[in-house]
């Protein structure tokens, strides 16, 4: 007994000082604090509850959780240091570093396992399925009585009248930085913005329509998915002809979308009670989040993309999930929603094609029983991607995007390795670097957290072959500087796993009148008018500060933190390690490749768009997941 009171005040103590430890070289200590006080009772109380439980010391729960726990401690010391200084200085191994590099790593990592451990633990304890003629099928309450007996009616009209409120509040709807220039395209105005191809566009075509010649645009670019720029200009045309306002064409769009996600996840809720036999409580907080959360609420409130694209992709995730479980019914009906889902997730977002094709891919290669229904499945995305891109667009007179968006990562490395070691760099190198990107302006525009900025000195002039030497001029550098490289990527994906609050993420209402103005202004040609009602602007401003406010709370500031939710997903997948069941893990990893996503993207973890899938997506994975784990052995493979 005295034997493990030390061994606790121990790991409590090299915790506690892994907290402790200063970041600053003149400052080995961080300042004393009365927090520091209940900080320490909750390391000890934690320690000693895991240290008790024999669980916590089998080997196939322990060696996954040490991994795991060494993953996050370096997440966290790394992303501090990039945090302060944009690199790893205080992550260093030299001689007067070293000891307090190790005891931080040490520290941090003996922490998470702690408490990765007790999260595992207790979820051991947690029932997530109400057993067949229980009285739990009934409900205990009003609501759950009605969510067992009309699991779909039920949670749609919950969830469509509970989100009507914060869509009035914000009509017509709000616009983020893309929408004008989608707008200016669908109309077939000027691209300002977005006309970024390799080939000049096609000459302009002429039609006779009704007996008249007339001009059809070839301003169109799948820059943005084009499908989502013709369904804005729809909309809008729609709403203008019902009601006479451009307001109400883009409140169309909000409420379309809106309209797809609430029955999707009412769908997920029937399976979840009629098919794997969820709690009522459990679907009732799943229901919850999506209506409370303002991560989930402000985005479906904004006008983009990805507004439409979430429901197909949670509708792929449902079909993946429901398609695994070797019980499942009416196969064909769910591989033909898995193909219905599949073309709009393509439609809707660029890398869409590219997530669903790598995911049916693994989880064929994994799951030997289906590989006929993914193996189709797999063979659709990549048949229907090439038909939409190598022949529908072609054939629609569609630009296509520009080569540019796929080389984020290493226009970051090159503008770095410019500004830091610009003397190193050959004529030659300079020649090849130039002939893609304005060699002059890397240096000057480079910015770690996003490479935008670098990105926008692409030459429109450049070749297959100007491409093609650049990259092996990249990798003739990486050789050379592999440090710059690898600090430039860390620097702009950082903030994806290392958990610094930094607000909201959501586009705001200055913000969205903002680019409302610049609307307006740029599509003056079409006479639009997009606008926030004056009547709305107290009960406006009133939600945004409250809504601000609860959110940044101790706790709930969690959910505006990105890497809350990477965490989350590497957390869920470790336990479906630990539990040994491939099933759970399998439905993961379309968000572990969304996930490897972000890092070929343009932004840091701050960004709500990109984190948005994440966010939206992950719940629908953990719950049908947990319940897979805890379904008994006569109900899985």
């Amino acid at each position: 007994m005295k034997n493990k009171t030390i061994r606790v005040l121990f790991l409590t103590i090299i915790q506690f000082l892994a907290f402790e430890l200063s970041f600053s070289s003149e400052q080995p200590f961080q300042s004393f604090s009365i927090l520091e006080i209940p900080l320490f009772i909750l390391i000890i109380l934690l320690t000693r509850n895991v240290c008790k439980n024999p669980q916590t010391f089998e080997k196939k729960q322990m060696v996954p959780c040490i991994l795991l726990a060494a993953v996050f401690s370096f997440f966290m010391n790394a992303g501090h240091s990039l945090d302060l200084y944009g690199d790893l200085t205080e992550l260093s191994f030299t001689p007067e570093n070293l000891l307090k590099t190790l005891l931080r790593l040490t520290g941090y990592m003996i922490f998470f396992f702690m408490s990765i451990s007790f999260i595992f633990l207790k979820l051991n304890k947690i029932e997530f399925r109400y057993k067949n003629n229980s009285s739990e099928k009934k409900g205990t309450n009003f609501f759950f009585r009605f969510l067992m007996a009309k699991p779909f009616l039920t949670s749609f009209v919950t969830l469509f009248c509970l989100s009507l409120p914060a869509m009035i509040i914000t009509y017509p709807g709000i616009l983020n930085g893309d929408i004008y220039f989608q707008i200016a395209q669908g109309f077939g105005l000027e691209n300002r913005k977005d006309w970024h191809v390799i080939s000049p566009p096609k000459p302009e075509l002429y039609k006779v329509i009704d007996g008249e010649t007339v001009k059809v645009s070839t301003k169109l670019s799948n820059y943005h998915p084009v499908a989502h720029t013709m369904l804005l200009r729809e909309c809008l045309i729609l709403g203008y002809k019902l009601f006479g306002t451009d307001n109400a064409g883009l409140f169309l769009l909000v409420l379309l979308q809106n309209l797809l996600l609430d029955l999707v996840l009412a769908y997920c809720v029937k399976l979840m009670i009629e098919q794997f036999r969820i709690k009522p409580l459990w679907c009732t907080v799943f229901l919850a989040y999506y209506i409370l959360y303002p991560g989930i609420s402000g985005q479906m409130t904004t006008v983009s993309k990805e507004g439409i694209y979430i429901p197909f992709l949670i509708l792929v995730i449902m079909q993946i999930i429901v398609l695994i479980n070797k019980k499942t019914e009416k196969t064909l009906f769910h591989l033909g929603l898995v193909l219905l889902g599949t073309i709009g997730v393509i439609l809707f977002r660029n890398e869409g094609k590219f997530l669903l094709a790598v995911s049916f891919f693994l989880i064929f290669l994994l799951k030997p029983g289906r590989r006929s229904i993914f193996g189709a499945s797999l063979c659709f995305t990549v048949a229907f991607a090439l038909l939409y891109e190598l022949v529908l667009l072609p054939a629609w007179n569609v630009a296509p995007g520009s080569v540019r968006e796929m080389l984020s990562v290493p226009v970051q490395q090159t503008a770095r390795y410019v500004r830091d070691a610009g003397e190193s760099v050959t004529e030659l190198e300079r020649k090849h670097i130039d002939a893609v990107w304005e060699y002059d302006l890397l240096a000057e525009k480079y910015n770690p957290d996003i490479s935008d900025p670098v990105k926008q000195t692409y030459k429109k002039t450049a070749t297959i072959s100007d491409l093609k030497r650049y990259a092996f001029t990249w990798f003739d550098m990486f050789l050379k500087r592999p440090d710059i490289y690898l600090l430039a990527a860390m620097n702009n994906y950082y903030l994806y796993f290392y958990p610094k609050y930094t607000g909201s993420l959501l586009t705001n209402y200055g913000f969205a009148s903002g680019e409302m103005f610049l609307a307006n202004k740029n599509c003056a040609e079409i006479n639009l008018d997009l606008h926030f009602p004056t009547a709305l602007n107290g009960i406006r401003n009133w939600y945004e500060k409250t809504r601000e406010w609860i959110f940044s709370l101790p706790l709930l500031r969690s959910f505006h933190v990105s890497a809350f939710f990477v965490w989350g997903l590497f957390l869920y997948e470790t336990y479906c390690i630990t539990k040994r069941n491939r099933n759970a893990f399998l439905i993961g990893i379309p968000m572990l490749i969304q996930v490897l996503i972000f890092l070929t993207g343009p932004t840091n973890g701050n960004y709500a768009r990109y984190i948005f899938m994440l966010k939206a997506c992950l719940p629908v994975i953990i719950i049908f997941g947990l319940s897979m784990i805890h379904t008994d052995n006569s109900e899985t493979d």
